[in-house]
């Protein structure tokens, strides 16, 4: 598991066990009712799904043992608030210090499928309403074909329906080409964003602020401009097409492995 996928199993650990204690109850309810392999199945993947939510902590602790990202795991989940989610974080990064000096940035953007140059934030109701509608078509088909009964089809459309909504909740989808000019660009003289160049050594900070509900989630960078002078931009996360883990990973890593302290 590469440190994103760390971070985010430690952001969604609460719907993760939404699932599984809602299969689980799928599974009871079905009784004997419903064909026995899939019952069983059901029942197995809650079980699993539910133990994962549990042991989140250690599976996670035991990743970043093998891992040589130990200490942006704990700055990060530091950075944008989810410490409280992961036990003795907050005695981490008391110890935490980053070195990336030598580190390959080619190889963390690899190992942590992140993209480079972030373009505008695409409406993907199309695709998620076709790929529903596709499997809802397949799934008539299947019941009439092998004349399933009506709780054995409910079980496997729902099944697939939580399928098709992870999958899109946590698709990168970063091996698509960017066919559009980018809004972010990050390279290792600078940082290109909104028509704007900021070089590394010249960017201070970056903090992240929550959404509300009257506020959307943001990231605020902390620059000089030419004069030195202390400079604020605003990167509103719902108008491009990126997460804020990846975000606050690539400004991290690219600040300490091109950039210099200010101060």
């Amino acid at each position: 598991m590469n440190v994103k996928n760390s971070i985010r199993l430690l952001e969604y650990s609460s719907l993760i066990a939404i699932t599984g204690f809602i299969l689980l109850v799928l599974a009871c309810m079905g009784g004997t009712q419903i064909g026995g392999n899939i019952n069983l199945f059901v029942f197995v993947l809650s079980v699993v799904i539910i133990l994962i939510s549990i042991f989140r902590n250690s599976i996670i602790r035991y990743q970043l043992e093998h891992s040589q990202h130990k200490n942006l795991f704990y700055y990060i989940i530091d950075r944008i608030q989810l410490d409280d989610k992961f036990n003795m974080a907050g005695k981490q990064m008391e110890r935490v210090k980053l070195n990336y000096q030598n580190f390959s940035t080619y190889d963390f953007i690899r190992d942590n499928s992140l993209r480079t140059q972030i373009g505008s934030k695409k409406s993907r109701a199309w695709k998620v309403i076709a790929i529903y509608t596709i499997f809802l078509a397949a799934m008539l088909f299947i019941s009439k074909r092998f004349f399933l009964n009506m709780d054995t089809s409910t079980m496997l459309v729902i099944l697939g329906a939580i399928a098709i909504g992870y999958y899109f909740l946590f698709n990168d989808a970063n091996g698509q080409p960017l066919k559009e000019q980018p809004l972010i660009s990050f390279d290792p003289d600078s940082l290109h964003i909104f028509n704007k160049k900021i070089s590394w050594n010249h960017l201070i900070d970056w903090q992240y602020n929550a959404g509300g509900k009257t506020t959307s989630s943001n990231v605020t960078l902390y620059y000089q401009n030419a004069q030195l002078d202390i400079k604020t931009m605003n990167i509103e996360l719902k108008t491009l097409n990126i997460s804020k883990i990846d975000l606050v990973l690539l400004l991290t890593v690219f600040k300490e492995k091109y950039g210099q302290s200010v101060y």
